[in-house]
């Protein structure tokens, strides 16, 4: 197979993710011009949740089958392994500290979260992480799936950044509630730069794998797939407002 140079930068070329007025779900729109309903808010972080959890058990499962030698052995792939390690720990801290940090704000600004199953989508991301961290499954594929998904996220919520106006100014007056969050809290944090940082080095770490791992079973048709499906279920995650 004819390996590209990235990885990360193949699949966005052939389906970018980007976001316009003309595409983007309704349920960002409205985050944006500050229409969205507190009810809608609350639905998505319930499903959000769970898709949270999902990544702590992903990643410690990509964690398990990690092996990394005991005793430096100081070649390409020791430092690779070591490497993917300090990521992925640096990445369920993080993972498990957006957790902590949702349900704060969420009481803040009192959003009442009511319990609510796993919907369809939110379940078929749980699959998802299953299948492409299994025992047999290339490391990379798993890495990509983290790189995906972290990337779709800050896209949506960098788009929805970029069309409010003064998020400061429309939240004057407003202690509580959704708008208030999500001005205030939440999407400050889903466009940080430590978060934009931590997909970048995810996906230099996918192109990483590529380079001096290979793709072991996977064809290049593979990871086009589950890019596809990723995009697919991100915008299938947004309620229907």
């Amino acid at each position: 197979m004819d390996i590209k140079p990235s990885l990360t930068g193949h699949l966005l070329s052939i389906h970018p993710n980007d976001y316009s007025l003309d595409t983007s779900p309704s349920f960002l729109a409205k985050a944006g011009n500050g229409t969205l309903r507190d009810s809608d808010l609350c639905k998505w972080l319930v499903q959000d949740k769970y898709f949270r959890f999902g990544c702590v058990r992903f990643i410690g499962r990509l964690l398990g089958r990690l092996h990394v030698p005991v005793y430096e052995k100081q070649d390409d792939t020791e430092y690779l392994r070591r490497l993917t390690l300090n990521l992925l720990v640096d990445t369920l801290i993080a993972v498990r500290q957006e957790i902590d940090f949702q349900e704060q704000t969420a009481r803040k600004y009192n959003l009442i979260l009511e319990y609510a199953p796993p919907n369809e989508t939110t379940t078929e991301y749980m699959r998802l992480f299953e299948e492409v961290s299994a025992e047999r499954a290339p490391m990379v594929l798993g890495l990509l799936a983290l790189w995906a998904t972290g990337h779709c996220s800050l896209r949506a919520w960098t788009y929805t950044a970029s069309h409010t106006p003064n998020m400061t100014k429309r939240s004057q007056g407003k202690d509580l509630g959704g708008i208030a969050a999500l001005d205030n809290a939440f999407i400050p944090n889903w466009t940080s730069r430590p978060f934009s940082v931590s997909v970048t080095n995810l996906g230099l770490l996918t192109d990483q794998w590529i380079r001096e791992d290979g793709p072991g079973d996977c064809a290049w048709e593979d990871f086009s797939d589950l890019w596809e499906r990723v995009l697919e279920l991100e915008a299938d995650s947004w309620p229907a407002v």
